[in-house]
């Protein structure tokens, strides 16, 4: 409250100041503070400016001369901005700074700097605040006293200024926040008046484009009666007649229109102006006029129109304001999408304004590039376009266009009879040529559903429409529709080949041919908010065959959760949540690569009913946090959904893959061994229940923490196929242990090493102890498992041991550093008895230990940061069991932000005896390219699994990229090149082939 009052009372300190001298408005330039003084509370705290390069000048515009005040120096920065201001950080794409010494306000010798600052693509530069900032264009303002010289650092600095689009907004945004700082909403002029017998005409040609104009679809005039016309001029005329009084401006004119009941204005600059007014005397208007005031406004020699959304840009532009309306000869419509940070370009012999947010054109080109000859364009017979208001707060532009050719580095290559939508979208999303082993040649393309058809989707949807065409597969067709509305976020994906002829390469390498299938997939996911404690997902998916996935979209398969059908609502509220979850699948196999090799079959909910209550404090009152207890109660239908095709169906064709994969023939199926074993597709009914009880003491500095767990389960079956000897329906679960843990720290102020980064050292040691023990009355071994968080309970005995060490330092410099964690080494002993049999690789999860992988084991995990941009990571499973590592990883990470990344990984798995080498590149090569490389080395088989090269090329409005993929394990090895424009989002649903599993540049899937 106080800084806004302090806010308020500079505002109107600045305005009394200067109402005892008449200003004019349009040496508010924005270029300096104009004289002023931000009205902002003095802060202590430093001023730290960096960037990749910086161009450097001063401003001392007439006030600030007249004001005495010292000269603006102002930066332009490009490339990886960084600006501490006080002690607040922000990382920024590109800003301008205006920053001036303010020599009345300093105390003790410390300057005091005023700054302002326009940044764009904003985020905050601290990783941990608990105060963010993200913006697409942000203005900034400090008063500083700083202890220490303003530091400014670039790679490249360069003098003097150089005039740029970002430029010219960052000025006009900040010489309307003068303005209103200084109580002048509305430009004046000296009075003045010269009488001439000249007589000004509207020209013909103008005359008759304006009368062409239709009546603008979304009517909002372009100068409303509530506003005002002010206006800066060289030399003036005034010719008075009986019909028409017409005003002859040269010398240059710059006219400001400004509503403020709608918050708009306009800047309009010219060589040459007239100006045609009701008869009548003329004398005084000339200061500040009504837009009724005037008939019609003729502007003639670089023109430049701009409300701070658009910039009209010509030789001639002329305002019929009585009809509201207007045109321009030889134009350029410029308009900034901010959320995409994508420009948009219109050129036309003459474009005509409708209304305040409705433009029209013939025989234009519309493109992203301000080039002369863009490489990517747009041309069209008729268009329209038109800004729409979006619930975001933000303007969006809107385009219908008729006999709309798409071109290429000026060349057509595409003709759509109409397109109407979001211009910075074009039809064509993406366009691509690749071959890959198996699927041979493919033409793949990518197309905006709303532009190509002509319609509107609701706001927050995006939709793409694939077309593909497989030289030996026949034609591809697909559909990515993308929800995003405040309290509701979804995704509607398909994929179909009509009449398949060609061949699936499988994950085993193994070839399956088709003849002339149809085959498909539909994806489908929503997640509702419907308030602050209730939320709902949905979910579908169906599948036309068993390898449909692993042919065509291998990573669903190896990253996506089990495909199910059905919904899931929740209520959340504290520390409870209810929830009903009612899902099922709708085919008779799994594609997840994960439930095929193990347990071979999904949990069906038909449905289920929990209630969870997460550490209820008993004592809150008396003793908070002494004595907490955490239930949960389920209760719910449960089936077990097969993996019914043959192993040879999935690619397995031999006795040695199918045995070693799922311990079946060929000719078997995963549904088959699971029956044989006792497993049933019957329905289920159970009903389970879990309680703990944990408390928290210190003994010194000693934290200990006995905690109690019980668990009982009821199932309606016996389970006699699958446990003849259990005839128990009901499971009694219950165990008991204790934590121990304390926390040791040293700190060494002196220690102190440039070539290590670190300025003093403080280190963490956090031992811990757990003792557990689980006893129950069915083995798990004796029930089909629903749930491993259920049925997959271990038993038994186990001890835990670990030791947690952090070194901790300083790193950043004066008035910037911050703790950084240098060094962790993290690591554990794990014993037990009579768990079960040990899996190959062992894992202890502390917070429920019986939910851990079986096995004595030892672990060690470390991480060095060796610099900000250096890391050093290992990892180590000690199998006490077989006396070897079971998971050995070790690897180093460089970024060098964005414009190199290099990672180096080298990992063994005794299972699977394979020892893997992985080196990843990212590299930007100059301000256009990036090239991308990846490879995979099985040192035991002394072969490459994998390789990857792709190179993209950024040009004006698309990216341009080549890419080769080849996978040894699976033979399959593709080519190929594509593009995609700029503006349409990215994770679109991509069919597998060029790129590999991974793409930089978004060159496949």
């Amino acid at each position: 409250m106080r800084h806004g009052l302090g806010l308020l009372l500079g505002c109107w300190l600045c305005a009394a100041a200067h109402a005892t001298q008449p200003i004019d408005a349009f040496e508010v330039t924005g270029r300096d503070f104009a004289g002023t003084r931000l009205p902002l509370e003095v802060a202590d705290g430093v001023i730290i400016i960096s960037a990749t390069s910086a161009r450097v000048w001063s401003e001392s515009g007439p006030l600030t001369r007249r004001a005495g005040a010292q000269p603006v120096q102002r930066l332009l920065l490009e490339g990886d901005v960084r600006l501490t201001l006080g002690y607040q950080q922000f990382r920024a794409r590109r800003a301008v700074v205006w920053l001036q010494r303010l020599p009345r306000l300093e105390t003790a010798g410390q300057p005091v700097y005023q700054v302002h600052a326009y940044l764009d693509q904003t985020f905050s530069a601290q990783d941990e605040s608990l105060v963010s900032i993200s913006a697409g264009r942000l203005p900034l303002e400090g008063v500083v006293r700083v202890a220490d010289p303003v530091r400014i650092g670039a790679d490249l600095i360069l003098e003097g200024r150089e005039e740029s689009e970002f430029l010219r907004q960052a000025e006009l945004d900040f010489a309307q926040r003068l303005r209103r700082q200084l109580g002048m909403p509305l430009y004046t002029t000296p009075e003045g008046e010269v009488i001439d017998e000249r007589i000004a005409e509207t020209p013909a040609e103008l005359q008759r484009l304006l009368d062409s104009l239709q009546t603008a679809e979304h009517r909002e005039p372009i100068f409303a009666s509530s506003g005002t016309i002010s206006f800066s001029y060289g030399e003036l005329t005034v010719v008075s007649g009986e019909d028409e009084n017409s005003v002859l401006i040269s010398g240059g004119v710059t006219l400001l229109y400004e509503d403020l009941r709608k918050g708009r204005s306009i800047e309009m600059r010219a060589q040459r102006a007239v100006l045609f007014l009701d008869p009548g005397p003329v004398t005084g208007l000339l200061q500040t006029m009504s837009p009724d005031n005037i008939r019609g406004l003729y502007l003639e020699g670089e023109v430049l129109v701009t409300d701070g959304d658009y910039t009209l840009r010509g030789p001639r532009i002329f305002y019929d304001i009585a009809n509201d309306r207007a045109v321009v000869l030889d134009a350029v419509l410029w308009a900034y999408d901010d959320e995409r940070q994508i420009p948009l370009y219109v050129r036309a012999d003459a474009i005509r304004q409708e209304s305040a947010d409705q433009f029209s054109a013939e025989r234009a080109t519309v493109a992203i590039s301000s080039f002369a000859k863009p490489h990517l364009s747009i041309g069209a017979r008729e268009l329209t376009l038109t800004r729409r208001p979006q619930a975001q707060g933000e303007d969006r532009y809107f385009v219908r266009a008729h006999d709309m050719v798409l071109r290429g580095a000026g060349l057509p290559f595409f003709y759509l009879p109409m397109i109407q939508g979001d211009p910075e979208r074009i039809p064509i999303t993406r366009l691509g040529f690749d071959s890959a082993t198996g699927s041979g040649f493919a033409l793949r393309t990518g197309w905006d559903f709303e532009s190509l058809f002509g319609v509107e989707l609701p706001g927050g949807t995006d939709a793409e429409l694939l077309i593909d065409g497989y030289f030996t597969r026949g034609p591809g067709l697909g559909l990515d529709v993308v929800f995003n509305e405040p309290n509701m976020t979804g995704r509607l994906q398909t994929y179909w080949l009509i009449e398949d002829r060609g061949e699936d390469r499988l994950h085993t390498g193994r070839k399956l041919g088709h003849d002339e299938d149809t085959r498909g997939m539909i994806l489908f996911d929503q997640r509702w908010v419907l308030d602050e404690r209730w939320t709902m997902w949905l979910e579908a998916s169906y599948f036309s065959d068993e390898t449909f996935v692993d042919g065509l979209f291998e990573s669903f398969g190896n990253t996506r959760r089990p495909f199910m059908t059905g919904g899931y609502l929740q209520r959340r509220e504290g520390n409870t949540a209810l929830a009903l979850d009612a899902r099922g699948q709708l085919n008779d196999f799994s594609v997840n690569e994960f439930a095929l090799q193990t347990p071979g079959y999904v949990t069906e909910h038909l449905p289920e009913a929990s209630f969870h209550q997460q550490a209820i404090d008993l004592f809150a009152d008396s003793s908070p946090g002494l004595l907490t207890l955490s239930s949960e109660y389920r209760a719910g239908n449960l089936r077990l959904n097969f993996t019914e095709p043959n192993a040879d169906e999935l690619g397995y064709t031999t006795s040695f893959l199918g045995q070693r994969a799922f311990g079946i023939e060929p000719n078997e199926s995963i549904g088959d061994r699971l029956r044989a074993e006792g497993f049933t597709e019957s329905s289920v009914l159970r009903f389970d229940t879990r309680h703990e009880l944990a408390m928290a003491a210190d003994v010194g500095p000693i934290r200990l923490n006995p905690f109690g767990v019980v668990r009982g389960t009821l199932y309606d079956d016996q389970f006699n196929e699958f446990s003849p000897e259990e005839d128990d329906q009901a499971r009694l679960w219950g165990a008991a242990g204790l934590r121990a843990s304390t926390t040791l720290t040293s700190t060494a102020d002196g220690v102190e090493s440039d070539l290590l980064d670190i300025h003093r050292l403080r280190h963490v040691v956090e031992p811990s102890v757990t003792i557990f023990h689980a006893g129950t009355t069915i083995d798990r071994e004796d029930l089909p498992i629903y749930d491993y968080g259920v049925e997959g309970l271990l038993d038994g005995s186990m001890l835990r041991v670990g030791l947690d060490q952090t070194f901790q330092t300083k790193r950043g410099g004066p008035g910037r550093w911050q703790s950084v964690d240098v060094l962790t080494i993290d690591g554990e002993l794990v014993f037990q008895s009579d768990t079960g049999e040990p899996l190959a690789i062992g894992r202890y999860y502390d917070p429920r230990p019986e939910l851990s992988n079986p096995g004595e084991f030892g672990a060690l995990r470390s991480v060095w940061r060796a610099t900000d941009a250096v890391a050093f990571s290992g990892e180590v499973i000690q199998s006490f069991e077989t006396s070897q590592p079971a998971r050995m990883s070790v690897g180093v990470l460089v970024d060098h932000g964005s414009l190199n990344s290099t990672s180096l990984e080298l990992r063994s798995i005794n299972a699977l005896d394979a020892t893997f080498l992985d080196l990843v590149n990212t590299q930007q090569l100059g301000d256009k390219y990036e090239l991308y490389s990846s490879i995979s080395y099985d040192t035991d088989r002394g072969d490459f699994r994998r390789a990857t090269l792709e190179l993209a090329r950024e040009l004006p409005g698309v990216v341009v990229g080549f890419a080769l993929f080849y996978d040894n394990i699976e033979g399959v090895a593709s080519f190929g090149i594509t593009f995609e424009p700029f503006g349409f989002r990215e994770g679109s649903l991509r069919v597998q082939g060029i790129g590999g599993p991974r793409s930089s540049s978004g060159l496949g899937g």
